[in-house]
């Protein structure tokens, strides 16, 4: 992480990046806020992506929308009770059927 910031940093100096470019704001934003970006490497077993979550957040959205066909909301709550089980079981590695 150091080496990327050192090289960010570089691009700058080196006048290889025009401070008021896109890249040369976004640098400058990662230098001012480096210690909070890379705070989580500090605590070990931390994952360096947040795929799971997303994809989990994915599935809650696609859910929502499919929601808007259910004939009713009773309809609707069933089937988020139902994904929600879905899901945990998918998680525990039980097979759901």
């Amino acid at each position: 992480m150091n080496r990327i910031k050192k090289y960010c940093s570089s691009l700058i100096q080196d006048k290889k990046v025009e401070p008021n470019s896109s890249m040369g704001k976004a640098i400058f934003y990662l230098n001012i806020h480096w210690e909070v970006f890379t705070l989580f490497l500090g605590i070990p077993g931390v994952l360096l992506t947040n795929n799971i979550a997303e994809q989990m957040m994915k599935k809650a959205v696609l859910n929502r929308k499919n929601a808007y066909f259910f004939c009713n909301e009773t309809g609707a709550k069933i089937a988020g009770i139902l994904m929600s089980v879905m899901e945990t079981c998918a998680l525990n590695q039980v097979d759901s059927l």
